[in-house]
């Protein structure tokens, strides 16, 4: 990466750079569908079909699991007593919905060891005999 001098001095803004470089965004996994041989307008609706589907089971309070990869839940964090800022008098918040994640075993392996553990997703068998 090449900063320039004032770029330089500002080691936030480098951090930030760096941290937006190592993202996957939405058009990224549509790119990698389009390198793997599926047409990309049909991958962007089919990619917001299925966050459209995760997100309706979270908003519900479902658990989603997806094999291989983990599962989404949504825990209630408890509430606590703080203090209004203003008045400086105590002031109680109340309970508030977390979405958490957790990675499956496969995922975890294959984080630890830097490979894709094979078998890790569903996959099309290749000829007939294997189905």
């Amino acid at each position: 990466l090449v900063f320039n001098e004032r770029e330089g001095k500002d080691a936030t803004y480098q951090i930030k750079l760096i941290e937006r470089l190592n993202k996957i965004k939405k058009i990224d996994i549509v790119n990698k569908l389009y390198d793997l041989g599926y047409r990309k307008s049909q991958s962007r609706y089919v990619i917001d079909d299925i966050f459209e589907i995760i997100s309706d089971a979270i908003i519900k309070r479902e658990r989603v699991v997806i094999r291989g990869f983990g599962a989404f839940d949504v825990k209630m964090h408890k509430g606590r007593m703080g203090t209004d800022p203003k008045t400086l008098l105590p002031m109680p918040y109340d309970d508030y919905p977390v979405i958490t994640f957790t990675p499956g075993d496969l995922l975890k392996e294959s984080v630890k060891t830097g490979k894709k553990v094979e078998h890790m997703y569903c996959k099309e068998p290749e000829s007939e005999s294997e189905k």
